[in-house]
């Protein structure tokens, strides 16, 4: 190490540690060196709502710090820690001083001391509302949006962090029905029939646009007929796209390839891509897999049983525990059938 960069590194540690002494100084001076004295009166001051004396009631009861106790900097941080964990408040700071409220102090104290805590109160949801406008014919679904919105019930928190997840889930329920340039903005206002000030109204404002069409379908399937599955497809060409119709066309091919005695077929996850036009290429890929022949010997049961009972012929998957799954059903019918 060159002699200049040991003292850059000596300068900077110096800078850090004189920020850090700054910033217990500041805790010092906003609480006072009041560290073992005797508590005269302790107050919950809610802030940027209306006063809720129950609400202060129920806050006070929480703090490690009360009236006649002693001072001390651990109790204040506990009694903060408290409050944030009861839920009630989403910001919360302690102050200590020796002016006190008018007869807060009492005839016998000459030196008052006073803890004020000054909280925020956590918002709480109280409504959401989807502002969506979409035709009647449209494939999106109100109701299946709201299945879709997570810590979002009346009377859950209200932050910052829960909404603009919820806001992601609801694009991306957008782009599975095919809106890949769909906008969802989100915004909060405080309900005017709450007193209290904390309860919100929730709002997505949803602007799906145009859903997305098919340009193409490009499916590349060694050793199997393309051709003879394609018309069976929902996604041809200019038809509009969904990850619904996706799924359907790929176990659509799954079960053509099944049914040419190939019960194991890999087809890899469909890869979508969106031109600026507003049309999407789908390309999948995949193999049929091997021959595989099923034989139940000393009984009789038709082909459609057999797909009923045997995983390994209805869903094309020759896993072990699919075979074990499949003794097993057998084993169930033949003792139904006595």
């Amino acid at each position: 190490m060159s002699l200049r960069r040991f003292f850059t590194i000596k300068r900077l540690l110096a800078a850090v540690i004189m920020a850090l002494g700054a910033s217990a100084s500041s805790f010092a001076q906003a609480t006072g060196n009041y560290e073992g004295r005797t508590i005269t009166s302790v107050e919950v001051v809610i802030e940027g709502s209306p006063r809720d004396e129950a609400a202060e009631a129920e806050m006070l009861s929480s703090l490690h710090v009360a009236s006649g106790g002693l001072y001390t900097a651990v109790r204040v941080r506990d009694s903060l820690q408290a409050l944030y964990e009861s839920g009630m408040v989403r910001d919360a700071r302690a102050e200590a001083s020796e002016t006190c409220r008018p007869g807060a102090q009492g005839a016998n104290v000459t030196r008052p001391l006073c803890v004020r805590f000054i909280v925020r109160r956590q918002l709480k949801v109280g409504e959401v509302r989807l502002d969506m406008d979409v035709p009647p014919d449209s494939p999106l679904s109100e109701d299946e949006i709201r299945t879709r919105l997570n810590m979002l019930d009346p009377g859950s928190s209200v932050t910052e962090t829960v909404l603009k997840n919820n806001a992601d889930l609801i694009q991306a329920y957008l782009r599975d029905k095919g809106f890949y340039r769909a906008e969802v903005t989100y915004a909060q206002a405080t309900d005017p029939s709450d007193p209290t000030g904390i309860r919100q109204i929730v709002t997505f404002t949803i602007k799906p646009g145009a859903q997305a069409s098919v340009a193409a379908f490009n499916i590349t399937i060694p050793d199997f007929d393309v051709e003879s599955v394609r018309p069976k497809l929902k996604l041809q060409q200019n038809e509009v796209f969904s990850r619904a119709a996706l799924s359907a066309d790929i176990d659509t091919i799954r079960q053509a390839i099944i049914k040419t005695g190939h019960l194991a077929p890999h087809l890899e996850d469909a890869h979508v891509t969106l031109g600026e036009d507003n049309r999407v290429t789908i390309d999948l890929k995949g193999g049929i897999g091997p021959t595989v022949k099923v034989d139940v010997k000393n009984y009789s049961l038709s082909n459609k049983t057999l797909r009923a009972i045997l995983p390994v012929k209805r869903e094309g998957s020759i896993d072990y525990s699919a075979i074990v799954e499949g003794e097993r059903r057998l084993r169930n019918k033949i003792q139904e059938n006595g």
